[in-house]
């Protein structure tokens, strides 16, 4: 039985199943067109972060092969050859940085020097001032260093 409450969550074979034995009033609506490739894509991000879980952490080939299974799927169905070229390389690494090639001493070392923030560039992160946690001054002065422009959304929240 479904908990009262307001859902925005698309729905699946199994929730279908429970929402028609469901003796309870229900509000459901099409997903609107324009807006499904974001509703779809959150839904299945979920699906494949399960998926590539479920699969042994140590087993990182075959979660590079369900990963290019997926693109390989999205290349053969909508036709689009430009997917064909995002498959995740074998070797399995992630980039982190590209710097200038400089005269000193780094450059013959091959190495990049950049400090990287604690938090991820890649997702938002909320800053609670908790002193086991990034601050985010630090965090700030960390990504200044390497940006080329910024872009910040700011929420302050003071409790008193």
């Amino acid at each position: 039985m479904l908990r009262p409450g307001l859902y925005e969550q698309v729905i699946n074979k199994e929730l279908s199943d429970e929402l028609d034995e469901s003796q309870q009033l229900i509000d459901k609506r099409n997903i609107d067109k324009a807006e499904a490739p974001q509703i779809l894509s959150g839904y299945l991000s979920e699906i494949i972060e399960k998926g590539l879980s479920c699969l042994s952490s140590d087993d990182i080939e075959g979660q590079l092969g369900l990963a290019n299974r997926i693109v390989s799927a999205v290349t053969e169905l909508t036709g689009d050859d430009e997917f064909d070229g995002m498959s995740v390389d074998e070797r399995a690494q992630q980039l982190l940085a590209v710097a200038n090639m400089q005269n000193n001493a780094d450059t013959m070392k091959r190495r990049i020097t950049m400090t990287r923030p604690e938090t991820s560039l890649a997702s938002s992160s909320l800053f609670t001032g908790a002193g086991h946690e990034p601050q985010m001054m630090t965090e700030l002065k960390k990504e200044i260093v390497s940006a080329d422009r910024i872009d910040m959304l700011v929420s302050l929240i003071k409790r008193v």
